[in-house]
């Protein structure tokens, strides 16, 4: 004795769904999906707010170094550039420059000359009493 083989129910279609009593004939039909605008909003959004787009109940203030000073690399291509910087923005000028494919030979931040790898550290609040050497960490 041979099955008949059943052909394939399309689950989505709503008509056919009431019609072999799946569905309640009441039932209300939501439309969820976003039209290209809205998702164009929604990445724009993500883009923007980063991580914290997703843990805005848990999202904590940024870290950043409250110290500036003047800045002053030395390029082997172009000689010597000059920028007032705070001490949390100088990893980022110098990935930019290694980005554009600029060598640093070195730099002076805060009267202290660092080489292109080094980047200066910053001695945080303790609050237990005990210090913390202040040296400059190798990237």
């Amino acid at each position: 004795m041979q099955r008949k083989k059943e052909e394939p129910v399309n689950v989505h279609d709503q008509a056919l769904m009431i019609e072999l009593g799946i569905h309640p004939p009441y039932r209300e039909v939501y439309d969820f999906s976003k039209t290209p605008k809205e998702k164009a909003e929604l990445i724009d959004c993500k883009h923007r707010e980063g991580r914290g787009f997703y843990t805005r109940g848990v999202h904590k203030k940024p870290y950043s170094i409250p110290v500036y000073d003047k800045l002053i690399i030395y390029t082997k291509e172009n000689g010597t550039k000059s920028i007032n910087c705070g001490q949390s923005d100088i990893p980022y000028i110098l990935y930019r420059l290694k980005k554009d494919k600029i060598t640093v030979l070195k730099y002076q931040w805060n009267g202290r000359t660092y080489k292109e790898n080094e980047i200066p550290f910053w001695k945080p609040k303790v609050h237990s009493g005990t210090s913390i050497s202040v040296r400059s960490y190798t990237v």
